[in-house]
């Protein structure tokens, strides 16, 4: 961190810290469409089952309901209010206030065909998204009401070709912390699909990668060059791509162009850097 920020001073460009105890604010909801603004959401949690894709494929189309509606309304669709109006009571409070007769038409429409499977997943996720909205690690960063003048915007970053600094401590922040670093590599790779051919020249260093077992990593190797994005991940041993999702190494692999190996742990491992080499 010292080093970032001492290059920041260097090239005369603003420093931001986000952490456990930073002081900015960052909306990771601020950008992107419906469909990537859920994604974000839906794909920071492990749904832990052998139907966790029947849950996630059922809770989808209202978390993009909620989000539309809170688009329309005049909230924002910050993540403390995503959690808050994941549960169809309130979701229906909030579109009978509305001036807008579509949306609340559409809203009574999906609330009263819910299935009640549908309901139990709706549920499940509206627990988890209040779980991180309100831990302590999310309320102190992720609210954007909470401090609007310190509001981080990472595409504006981005352009201005500034420094920022995510500390996450998942030894301490566990299963928030990850969820977090999820969403985080979530728009970093939406942003580099919105900058794709322009070569803004970004850097991206992901340190620790065990610690987070993100598996939107290989999403921001994929889109990542064509905007100009160069990634570099270290982390203690190959079995962490692994943790992250059975793709996530074979996909790093088959775009990554340069390594580094001080140990090679398993002769398995040894034969895919070869492979790679």
């Amino acid at each position: 961190r010292e080093s970032a920020e001492a290059a920041a001073a260097a090239r005369g460009c603003r420093f931001h810290l986000f952490s456990p105890s930073g002081d900015e604010v960052y909306d990771p909801l601020a950008h992107g469409s419906v469909d990537e603004r859920s994604e974000r959401l839906i794909a920071v949690e492990e749904w832990g089952s052998g139907d966790a894709d029947f849950y996630r494929q059922a809770a989808s189309p209202f978390l993009r309901l909620v989000i539309r509606t809170l688009d329309r309304s005049a909230s924002s669709a910050t993540l403390p209010r995503v959690a808050r109006y994941c549960d169809p009571d309130e979701l229906e409070n909030l579109a009978a206030g509305s001036e807008d007769e579509e949306s609340a038409s559409e809203v009574v429409a999906m609330v009263r065909g819910l299935r009640s499977d549908q309901k139990r997943a709706i549920a499940g996720l509206g627990a988890r998204l209040e779980n991180m909205a309100t831990s302590g690690f999310a309320r102190d960063w992720l609210d954007p009401e909470r401090e609007p003048g310190l509001l981080f915007d990472l595409r504006e970053a981005i352009a201005r070709r500034e420094i920022a600094y995510f500390r996450f401590d998942t030894d301490r922040t566990g299963n928030v912390g990850r969820a977090i670093a999820q969403m985080v590599l979530l728009d970093l790779g939406a942003s580099a699909s919105a900058m794709m051919g322009q070569g803004a020249g970004t850097f991206v260093a992901i340190d620790e990668f065990g610690a987070l077992e993100a598996s939107a990593l290989d999403r921001l190797y994929a889109r990542g060059r064509a905007a100009g994005f160069s990634v570099a991940v270290g982390t203690q041993t190959l079995a962490d791509f692994r943790a992250a999702g059975p793709a996530v190494r074979e996909r790093i692999g088959a775009t990554v162009s340069s390594l580094i190996c001080h140990r090679i742990g398993t002769q398995a491992d040894a034969d895919w850097v070869a492979e790679l080499i």
